[in-house]
């Protein structure tokens, strides 16, 4: 088994090699590295935060260590959720951080692992994630089946309109960049502890 996955991460390795952006094959297996899949569908990261490997709605396969569930296109299952009902009133104003909704509501509320403190990640975790994957390719090693269509919900508000939280893009076309939505709109949840 543990050749298989040596074997694949190699072969997606050179795929992601081959496309638009190049990456070296000895500096993808050291961002690689610095992730560690935990077995039981999350990832721990090089700064000891351990992700949810699965998008908010999707289930984690132990037998395929893939993230799988209903719905069409390449949703996997994923939830879009609201970061409020309400634009603008589900935040602390001192800290500019969301503190209910929908968004916030499904990592605070969550149990999975053994662990209750789940939360939404903060706008520089989410977007640190992404760029320290290098790509969209060598993200999906670690994070399967990630959606692409929709962006990642943070936990911040913009500091210049409260109606708007902070986003990460997940697409290859602006893998890792951060984009600020209005907070009634859906988007999709990756949840963080600690």
């Amino acid at each position: 088994m543990k050749s298989f996955i040596v074997t694949l991460l190699l072969i997606l390795i050179g795929i992601a090699c081959q496309k638009k952006e190049q990456t070296d094959p000895s500096s993808a297996l050291a961002v690689l590295s610095s992730l560690v899949d935990n077995g039981n569908g999350t990832v721990t990261d090089s700064l000891g935060k351990v992700w949810l490997k699965c998008t908010y709605g999707q289930v984690w396969d132990s037998s395929t260590n893939l993230c799988i569930g209903t719905g069409g296109g390449t949703t996997y299952g994923a939830k879009s959720l609201e970061a409020c009902s309400i634009a603008g009133f589900c935040y602390n104003p001192e800290t500019l951080s969301l503190d209910s909704g929908a968004a916030f509501s499904a990592c605070d509320k969550l149990s999975y692992g053994g662990f209750t403190d789940w939360r939404l990640p903060t706008r520089y975790e989410l977007a640190g994630l992404a760029q320290s994957l290098v790509n969209r390719d060598i993200f999906l090693i670690s994070f399967p089946n990630t959606p692409d269509d929709k962006f990642f919900w943070t936990v911040n508000v913009s500091e210049i309109d409260q109606k708007l939280a902070y986003t990460v893009n997940f697409s290859t076309s602006d893998f890792g960049k951060e984009f600020t939505r209005t907070t009634t709109t859906v988007q999709y949840v990756r949840c963080i502890r600690p």
